[in-house]
């Protein structure tokens, strides 16, 4: 038990050792870009390899795809109703917003730290089926919502989507 706590609170002093330095100015604006640069394309990657040293072929990984695809979907539904009686755009913006997952920035060093290897590649799968609606169903989902009445059409979210 000592250890999960002292994982979770390096993670907590990691969060606010980056909140002291963006407070006292030691981290500006221009380097998020930097950072970002940093977590794109070392850390995510080596994280990634690091969970795949005990890969082996599943096919009940797939199962963890249809979740992310389906959990996504109930979180789209949700914001949708949670926002009946709301205006075009307000609807939109619960629309992009409820239905989100951070899998890479905080999920994924979390599980790194307290779960074994195969926990990163369940959680890559997951990932997977979370990704078309990041990559495009939410906006047009939210577009849809915006013009005209305000309603949900599939007309419109196809629309949207394939141009």
């Amino acid at each position: 038990m000592s250890t999960v706590l002292f994982k979770a609170l390096a993670f907590v002093l990691m969060i606010a050792l980056g909140y002291l330095m963006k407070a006292r100015h030691i981290l500006q604006q221009e380097d998020s870009q930097i950072l970002m640069k940093i977590i794109i394309n070392i850390t995510m990657p080596a994280a990634l390899i690091s969970g795949f040293h005990t890969f082996s072929i599943d096919l009940s990984l797939l199962f963890a795809v249809g979740i992310g695809f389906g959990f996504n979907l109930l979180l789209l539904a949700a914001g949708y109703l949670f926002s009946v009686r709301k205006d075009g755009y307000t609807r939109a913006l619960y629309l992009l917003n409820v239905p989100t997952y951070n899998i890479g920035n905080f999920v994924l060093p979390f599980v790194q730290g307290f779960l074994p290897s195969q926990a990163v590649l369940c959680l890559c799968m997951f990932d997977a089926g979370n990704n078309p609606y990041g990559a495009g169903i939410t906006y047009s989902a939210a577009s849809s919502v915006c013009g005209g009445s305000g309603r949900l059409s599939v007309r419109g979210i196809a629309r949207t989507l394939f141009h």
